[in-house]
């Protein structure tokens, strides 16, 4: 939520967003018959949190698509904490620091161009 919640102050409320099937975004429980008779899925608290802001919620189905993810979070499990390592970082705020620095590196080195270029990000209501 954290996390989340400095994305969209730096970049505005997404329209969707594109995740694996962890817990932290898919609910894994059994519906309610609230659920059943309103016609909803359980949520997890993420999930419940994006409806609340409009977010739609797009699961990876395809081995390809969940692969992809899964890559990048090895990479930077991996390769991240040997360069934090080399550079003596110790501590979260130093780690925070670094990331601005990092992520627009690594960002440039492997992200793809997306299909249509329009930001679909919405503006944050005030308060």
């Amino acid at each position: 939520m954290d996390s989340f919640r400095r994305y969209i102050r730096k970049n505005g409320i997404p329209m969707s967003l594109y995740m694996d099937k962890h817990t932290t975004y898919w609910a894994m429980g059994k519906p309610t018959i609230e659920d059943e008779l309103s016609g909803t899925e359980p949520m997890s608290e993420f999930g419940r949190a994006l409806k609340d802001l409009g977010v739609g919620l797009i699961h990876a189905h395809s081995p390809q698509a969940k692969g992809r993810v899964e890559r990048l979070f090895n990479t930077l499990q991996d390769r991240l904490v040997k360069e934090m390592r080399l550079r003596g970082i110790s501590s979260i705020p130093q780690a925070n620091e670094f990331l601005k620095e990092y992520l627009p590196i690594y960002n440039r080195r492997f992200a793809r161009k997306a299909a249509q270029a329009e930001n679909l990000h919405r503006p944050v209501p005030g308060g």
